[in-house]
């Protein structure tokens, strides 16, 4: 049996991480899943109060809800792993019988796939139901959000649709590897700190994030940026916009890709090495 990685062994272990994930974590996996539900129940109720007429949230609001659930999720996975860092309970993860390889493919199939596909799946089924069996709910989430993808692709600019200028297979790609990057920065910010995990991970973003903040004014203050601009601005670059966006995402993903590969190898030294 390979020491290193065992498919037996890691399924083993990773219907035991499972258990222990929903164990743990049930209660705001439940509150989340059920917001749409709880944001309903609550604007009709004030709607009665006030106004006495029968009202549901409106789409701009469930957006604003969904994605403070979703911030919350990233922002969350800080405690997901989080009690590996205390003596009792970390000792015991150390002594499950699991390869280390095992316990992060675990760990990266916890935060990067189950939780975020229960997550999406459960709050937009929900809203899904509730716009069925309720005529005032309006429109679905996601039919929302295609009509206002069609109206902003369908906008111009440099003298082209969005459509045309930004390749949207790679825009949803680099945006689906920056939310997986957001997930695992927290849950390495979570094995990282031992206290104030979440004020940790927040702290040194706004750090690094300071830090691109001052690189990004030197370079939109040179000369060659604002030819740059003054190019898309003048309507007739049309190919020089298309290839700098295209270009400008390229580097995105990458960028992307490479801190995302960093974070993950981050994860895999601290479990190897965590120690009490």
């Amino acid at each position: 049996m390979s020491e290193v990685f065992n498919f037996q062994r890691f399924w083993t272990y990773f219907k035991y991480d499972l258990k222990q994930m929903w164990r743990n974590h049930f209660k705001v996996a439940l509150f989340l899943g059920l917001l749409p539900l709880l944001l309903y129940i609550i604007w009709v109720l004030c709607s009665l109060s006030f106004t006495r007429n029968w009202s549901a949230p409106v789409l701009e609001v469930r957006y604003v809800f969904f994605y403070l659930a979703a911030l919350v999720i990233v922002l969350y996975q800080a405690r997901t792993y989080g009690h590996l860092t205390d003596r009792q309970k970390g000792s015991n993860y150390l002594m499950i019988p699991a390869s280390t390889l095992e316990k992060f493919v675990s760990m990266m199939l916890m935060t990067l796939v189950i939780i975020p596909i229960l997550f999406v799946g459960v709050y937009l089924l929900l809203d899904g139901l509730l716009s069925l069996v309720d005529p005032h709910y309006g429109k679905t989430l996601v039919s929302g959000i295609n009509d206002i993808i069609a109206e902003v692709w369908q906008a111009d600019l440099a003298g082209a649709s969005f459509g045309e200028l930004f390749p949207r297979g790679l825009f949803i790609i680099t945006a689906l590897i920056s939310f997986a990057q957001s997930l695992v920065y927290f849950l390495l910010s979570g094995l990282v700190f031992k206290k104030w995990k979440i004020l940790g991970g927040l702290m040194v973003s706004y750090g690094f994030g300071l830090v691109l903040t001052v690189v990004a004014g030197f370079v939109v203050t040179g000369e060659k940026f604002r030819s740059w601009v003054e190019m898309l601005d003048s309507g007739s670059q049309v190919d020089f916009a298309q290839s700098f966006i295209s270009g400008s995402l390229n580097i995105g993903l990458a960028v992307s890709s490479i801190f995302l590969i960093a974070l993950m190898i981050g994860v895999y030294y601290r479990i190897k090495t965590i120690k009490h």
